[in-house]
């Protein structure tokens, strides 16, 4: 062989051997890293179930007590049960009340009138049948305010008065262990006429002066005045819904514009507006002005939108 040749192949070989050496230097790191990482990974691995372990325990275990915390907790749980213990009592006591008020209501108003005194209020709105109506179940007599007043008016209709002295000598003869509450109705048209605005100031007092003037013309026809109350309830106590024209407003609801007088137990201490199931408050004692008188207007027609009250 000659030298060329030798040349060349002692370079080949040389190369062989050396990539050889090379490639066993990076397979031996290769797996030297391999096994740390298993190492490191069997470490975590452990260090894990640990973990999990001591998690489970606390989980397993009863939650720790704050004794602060439970010493609140006693103290709201004890101050729930002395409200409740008070709600109750309460609870018992106006439950109490209610029963003594209905029964006083039963004795009081609930209760028919005798059978003489029933009768003859009964003839006495059959009678005067556009005038006024009988409640027996009430004990009451309802008079139509546009047969009893005119617009605007506190002064009673000779009409009304007609019929108010038949029921002064009914209660006088039959009724001497009832009283008389008066209550007075208006319906929602406000009061607008200056001069009635300044006298009455509003439907309350329209209404309270009304039931006042019915009580004067029982005092003259010999009811004691100690024997009647008068309460006015203005338009706040309809017997129907107010109405109202197409454009909103008010149309003037007759059978609102009321005179109610029930007739209650001697005995009988409470507030005045009790005999209408409703609490109103009592108009002042006192004798009405007079008054200009309005054109009186039919009963079976609304307030006119250019007449006032």
């Amino acid at each position: 062989m000659n030298s060329p040749s030798k040349a060349i192949v002692a370079f080949l070989m040389a190369v062989f051997t050396s990539v050889g050496c090379v490639s066993q230097d990076v397979a031996d790191q290769l797996r030297e890293d391999n096994n740390t990482l298993r190492a490191q990974n069997e470490e975590l691995r452990g260090r894990l179930s640990t973990l999990q372990s001591e998690l489970q325990t606390l989980r397993d275990q009863p939650p720790r007590q704050d004794p602060e915390l439970l010493a609140e907790l006693e103290r709201l749980q004890e101050a729930k049960q002395a409200q409740r213990a008070e709600f109750e009592e309460a609870m018992a006591d106006a439950r109490q009340r209610i029963e003594e008020l209905s029964q006083r209501r039963a004795e009081v108003i609930g209760a028919p009138l005798p059978q003489d005194l029933d009768d003859a209020l009964q003839r006495l709105a059959e009678q005067h049948p556009d005038l006024m109506t009988y409640d027996r179940d009430r004990g009451m007599i309802r008079f139509a305010s546009d047969l009893t007043f005119a617009l605007g008016s506190i002064e009673v209709r000779d009409r009304a008065v007609e019929g108010l002295r038949q029921l002064a000598s009914i209660v006088r003869e039959l009724g001497d262990d009832f009283e008389l509450r008066i209550v007075g109705h208006t319906d929602d048209v406000p009061v607008t006429n200056p001069e009635n605005v300044r006298r009455f100031e509003d439907n309350w007092g329209l209404s309270a002066f009304r039931a006042i003037s019915v009580m004067r013309k029982l005092s003259e026809m010999g009811i004691s005045e100690q024997r009647m109350a008068v309460v006015g309830h203005g338009e706040h106590h309809p017997a129907v819904p107010h109405q109202r024209d197409d454009q909103g407003r008010p149309r003037g609801t007759e059978a609102n514009r009321r005179v109610e007088i029930f007739l209650v137990s001697a005995s009988y201490d409470g507030e005045a507006g009790e005999a209408g199931d409703r609490q109103p408050r009592q108009a002042a004692p006192q004798q009405p002005r007079p008054v200009q008188q309005a054109e009186p207007q039919k009963a079976e027609q609304a307030i006119p939108d250019e007449v006032m009250k």
